[in-house]
């Protein structure tokens, strides 16, 4: 049975060993865990729980936080640990806290401290190395060789002695040597450098030791001691640059009790709603000896501690005054890097309580500039959720009054957004748990409020919270609808988009027939907003319309069904509007059409849309215009309005798509207007893989369109004649090459005479296409294929040689011995590319690689023999540069090269499998990004903070390198399978 004894009571029972009265007690993983729980056992009014019930008196769990144990456990408990307390947990916070706050200088109660920041312009450095300077000076005139000599001497007598003078005095307090000079730990015992020495801590030193601590570190972990300043300064200079550290003059003589080191622990009462109870404080000390088990009352200690503020504020400790924290937020909008790098050091120091999220929005309401108004907005999101849990009563209310009293009063927009984030933040929490049961009311007068920006805000919460609650939300889901339907018709812009985003976010949560119904009735606004923000002008808005309803056909199509036939109009319409609608929004409204094809091509075909379709491709596959810019981020309306062609090719049958293809392409490609030219040749390529299987059957048709547009006057016809040719060669195999005798002299043509970088560059991927597949059929063009591409390797186009010097391979793989006269020259070409080494060219060094082990392969070993160790050479070489296309074409290459060297390969081996290791094992390359437009927070949170708001936007950016380097994998699986085949028992 399980009593709730005061614990003052439970002490005056321990002498009483037949007391039935126990303590339940639990120990959860953490610090001396062990040994915590073994100490509690063989006390006789304590006893064990297997896991964490109600009514325990004491409790250590690490891995939740302590606030979310007491709120289970619903009763007061005694606990050994507060969450969020570093600012007197952590060594660098607690002395920059006392050195702000108290009256008296720290020195006077603690040894020389400094906390330095490793390689950074840090006055503390400064002032240590100063400080120690100035000792090694004074210590040199006294002799300090002597006193070091002594105090080693008596160091090594206290190692044989044992305890000192804690030996015969069990009792007594004494003040000896506790660590060891260059140990690792500083949490070895040392005995007292002289029996029975009585000395002060304040006594003067005769030693220039210091101790160097990592901040967050216990239990003596990582805790140096230096002789004098050069050692720690070499010290500190093999750290890791950015890293904190606490350096300390170095105590000889502490004091002891028992001849230890000790602290003093001070349990508190704390009840489930993390109200802290001073009045149940011990009045007497009552420090733990792990060795024995009998305790010992330290009655001579007074505790100094005056902990009756904590009844005032709840677990919230006002580390910082309103004054200071707005100087701090302005100073990390100036772009002074060092006021900046300070505020952020200072703001960290006390981010871990719940009163620093307090103070931001208390300062996102009063500070009388909108940055830092915003600035602190964003700020107390990121702490928010965590600081929440652990906030009393009295601070969630304040915090709720003064965020609606800034929903309703603040001025700026941008404010406004932020301030309305940060309430979805905590809302989100609160809401559910029933600890803001007003926001709702709230928000529903503001959304019918006369001020556009209360409705918007409102809008913008709402969205938030249907977003992430919206379960939470289903009884109100008929009035929200009605608000979210008055706002997409509001005058104000603003209130439209975010009227928009939350009737997009309450979609996905509507699931019974009724609730669909009342999402349907939606649909239409959604348009007629849409067409509004188009005729006026407003893009954004529009986009996000557009953007809703795409989201809608994945999330909740039902919805849509009934609209289908008006909405898929609405889109083409759009679409297809030139010179009357912004470019993006067409491209929406096409991306609408194309998820559509996707997802719902057969109810399409059913309800008979599929040629209306088909259509609006055509027309926007002919749309003309300037010239495309590669480097242009917009994609040229001509490719995005054909993606859904390219959809429905690969959903329906060819029949459904192929006779209105040939029919357009029949009527355009003749045609006087260029672009109705180009238009209907890359319509062709657009659907040569969903349809292969009829063109192969009508190549007689269409390969003649194609080499009329390679003769096309007009280079725009051209390229994309090519690059119908190149999918046409890609997808119909292995009957298109039986047409090669048509189609390669038109390319060789080309090439001939077209000069134009993009009409070449297509010309030779349809040239390398065909050379890859073909055999002896490619001889009487082998030497004037092997003519132009030697040629155009000398051009200075890199692109153009790379693609050369890939058709050189190609055709090196498919003519076997024929291609033994074409040999040497090109290997030379290929040993000089193979020395390129600039950032720009290692592409073309990769292709020549490459090329190289095709034509020894070809050529065979004897020919090759001659250039054997410096092709190698060359291309060990290129392994070590950074370049992971590089090195998949150099893995390729010596995956050719096995079969060929054979034996000689063999020294290769232990040079080259580490390389292929490393590249396996690479995993870098996937990071978290913050949300675009946010500010930057830089040191203020920690990147291995546990207390950041997991709420928080964030994205995943895939550096395009790591994908590069997965694609190795197959490179080195592939040159290892060949090793092993062919070296056997050697390579094993």
């Amino acid at each position: 049975m399980v009593h709730d004894v005061p614990l003052k009571e439970a002490i005056k029972q321990e002498n009483s060993p037949g007391s039935e009265s126990k303590f339940t007690f639990f120990v959860g993983p953490g610090n001396n865990s062990e040994l915590v729980r073994k100490t509690l056992e063989r006390r006789p009014w304590q006893a064990l729980a297997s896991h964490v019930v109600r009514m325990m008196n004491v409790l250590q769990v690490r891995q939740r936080s302590v606030a979310e144990w007491v709120r289970r456990m619903g009763n007061k408990q005694y606990l050994n640990h507060l969450d969020g307390l570093t600012c007197i947990g952590r060594k660098n916070e607690l002395y920059f806290n006392l050195k702000s706050y108290w009256k008296i200088n720290v020195h006077e109660i603690a040894p020389p401290t400094f906390v330095i920041s490793v390689g950074e312009a840090c006055p503390e450095y400064a002032e240590f190395c100063k400080v120690c300077k100035q000792l090694d000076s004074k210590l040199k005139g006294q002799g300090a060789s002597q006193s070091s000599a002594k105090i080693s001497k008596g160091n090594d007598k206290a190692g044989k002695d044992g305890a000192g003078s804690g030996e015969n005095h069990p009792d007594s307090l004494s003040a000896a040597s506790t660590d060891e000079p260059g140990s690792e730990s500083a949490s070895r015992t040392a005995s007292s450098s002289k029996t029975g020495s009585k000395a002060s801590m304040k006594s003067p030193s005769k030693s220039s030791h210091s101790k160097v601590k990592p901040t967050n570190n216990n239990r003596g972990n990582g805790i140096r001691v230096f002789r004098g300043f050069s050692d720690v300064d070499t010290h500190l200079k093999k750290k890791q640059v950015g890293s904190q550290v606490i350096v300390q003059k170095y105590i000889e003589r502490p004091l002891l009790y028992k001849g230890r080191k000790f602290d003093i622990r001070c349990l508190v009462l704390v009840d489930n709603n993390m109200n802290v109870d001073g009045s149940d404080m011990w009045d007497k000390v009552y420090p733990v000896d792990s060795n024995k088990d009998k305790k010992h009352f330290l009655h001579p200690l007074v505790l100094v501690a005056d902990l009756s503020f904590l009844s005032q504020y709840p677990l919230t400790f006002l580390t910082m005054e309103a004054a200071e924290a707005e100087a701090l937020l302005g100073a990390l909008l100036l772009p002074q890097n060092d006021g900046i790098k300070a505020a952020e050091q200072r703001l960290k120091a006390v981010s871990s309580s719940p009163s620093y999220t307090i103070l931001l929005i208390d300062r996102a309401m009063s500070s009388p500039s909108p940055q830092i108004r915003q600035l602190a907005a964003v700020l107390a999101r990121r702490k928010c959720i965590r600081h929440w849990d652990m906030m009393g009563d009295e601070d969630r209310g304040r915090v709720r009054s003064m965020l609606e009293h800034m929903l309703a009063h603040e001025p700026e927009h941008l404010v406004r957004r932020s301030i309305a984030e940060l309430v979805s933040s905590i809302a989100k929490l609160a809401v559910p748990a029933g600890q803001w049961t007003g926001l709702l009311q709230f928000l529903l007068e503001a959304s019918e409020s006369d001020k556009s920006e209360h409705r918007e805000v409102a809008l913008m919460v709402f969205s938030s919270l249907t977003d992430s609650i919206g379960s939470q939300l289903r009884p109100h889901f008929q009035q929200l609808v009605r608000i979210f339907l008055r706002g997409m018709s509001d005058a104000a812009a603003p209130v439209r988009m975010a009227a928009l985003a939350a009737a997009g976010n309450l979609i996905q949560w509507l699931e019974s027939g009724q609730e669909k119904a009342m999402g349907a009735e939606m649909v239409p606004s959604v348009l007629q907003v849409t067409q509004h923000c188009i005729e006026v002008g407003e893009e954004e808005t529009a986009l996000q319309a557009v953007e809703m309803l795409t989201e809608t056909i994945d999330s909740n199509f039902e919805l849509l069904e009934g609209h289908l036939a008006t909405l898929v109009k609405f889109m083409l319409d759009v679409s297809c509007a030139k010179d009357r609608v912004e470019v993006a929004v067409r491209e929406k409204a096409m991306m609408f059409v194309t998820e559509l094809c996707g997802q719902k091509a057969k109810l399409l075909k059913k309800k008979h849309m599929i040629p209306m379709i088909l259509q609006a491709t055509f027309t926007l596959a002919s749309e003309g215009g300037e010239e495309e810019d590669e480097d242009a981020d917009e994609e040229p309306v001509f490719k995005f309005g054909t993606v859904a062609l390219d959809v429905l090719s690969q959903q329906l049958s060819s029949r459904v798509i192929v006779p209105q293809v040939m029919s357009h392409v029949m009527a355009n490609v003749s045609s006087p207007d260029k672009f109705k030219r180009r238009g209907a040749l890359y319509i062709l390529g657009v659907c040569a893989e969903g349809c292969s299987e009829s063109y192969v059957e009508q190549l007689d048709t269409i390969l003649p369109w194609l080499l009329q547009g390679l003769g096309d006057q007009e280079k725009v016809v051209k390229e994309h004649a090519c690059w119908a040719l190149v999918q046409c060669a890609e997808f119909c195999q292995p009957e298109i090459m039986e047409h090669y005798e048509q189609v390669l002299p038109g390319i060789f043509r080309t090439l001939q005479e077209e000069a134009a970088p993009n009409v070449r560059r297509g010309a030779m991927f349809a040239l390398d296409a065909f050379c890859e597949n073909l055999g002896e059929e490619l001889e009487p063009y082998l030497e004037e294929l092997m003519r132009k591409m030697l040629e155009l390797l000398h051009g200075d186009s890199l692109e153009i040689r790379e693609l050369a010097i890939s058709a050189i391979a190609s055709a090196a793989g498919s003519s076997g011995e024929k291609f033994v006269p074409y040999y040497p020259p090109v290997m030379q070409q290929v040993l000089q590319l193979m020395h390129l080494t600039e950032d720009d060219a290692l592409s073309l060094r990769a292709r020549a690689t490459e090329c190289g082990a095709v034509m020894a392969v070809t050529v065979g070993k004897e020919k090759f023999a001659g250039d054997s160790v410096m092709f190698v050479q060359l291309a060990m070489a290129g392994l070590q540069l950074d370049s992971n296309e590089l090195r998949e074409y150099t893995y390729g290459a010596f995956a050719n090269l096995a079969g060929v060297l054979q034996e000689e390969m063999l020294p290769l081996l232990p040079s080259l499998l580490p390389k292929m290791i490393e590249s396996i094992e690479s995993e870098d390359g996937v990071t978290e990004v913050e949300e675009d437009g946010a500010p930057s927070l830089r040191g203020i949170v920690s990147p291995d903070s546990d207390d950041e708001d997991e709420s928080d936007p964030k994205a995943l950016a895939v550096r395009t390198a790591w994908l590069d380097e997965k694609v190795l994998i197959d490179a080195v699986a592939d040159l290892l399978g060949v090793v092993a085949s062919v070296y056997g028992q050697e390579f094993r």
